[in-house]
């Protein structure tokens, strides 16, 4: 059958491997640590601990290595980006979030500047927006 496939570093054959196997040459001596590597992310857990449930000196420890590493990672990634391109990064920056920012800042404008309009409107001219004696009921329920 597979006479390649190796399980982590000592010569014994995998039963019934295919070529395909030659991808897990690498597995661990202990296969539980594939199933510990999913329960328990890096980025969340030290060890078999959650970071929340650290002691304190730990836990700021453990926080502010994952910051550090993470600001690493994206001024890296910044930087290669500025290399090929020097307005890449602004670019990047302005259709990301300038952009995506001022749709969000009109919904939210528009959502609140007219529902608080109405409510002056229906103050100011009750006969209008309240009882519709002097504006076609229609054309007030088409502000709303």
């Amino acid at each position: 059958m597979a006479s390649g496939a190796q399980y982590g570093s000592t010569n014994v054959p995998i039963p019934g491997a295919t070529p395909r196997d030659v991808a897990f040459r690498g597995l661990p001596q202990n296969p539980d640590d594939l199933l510990n590597d999913t329960i328990y992310p890096e980025d969340a857990y030290r060890g078999n601990t959650y970071w929340a449930d650290l002691p304190t000196g730990e836990r700021t420890k453990w926080v502010n290595n994952q910051h550090n590493e993470e600001a690493k990672r994206e001024l890296t990634a910044i930087w290669q980006s500025f290399k090929g391109d020097p307005l890449r990064p602004f670019s990047q920056y302005f259709h990301n979030y300038a952009l995506t920012g001022v749709g969000f800042f009109s919904e939210g404008y528009v959502l609140f500047s007219v529902g608080n309009i109405l409510t002056l409107f229906e103050s100011v001219w009750p006969q209008c927006f309240k009882s519709y004696d002097v504006c076609d009921k229609t054309m007030v329920q088409a502000i709303r």
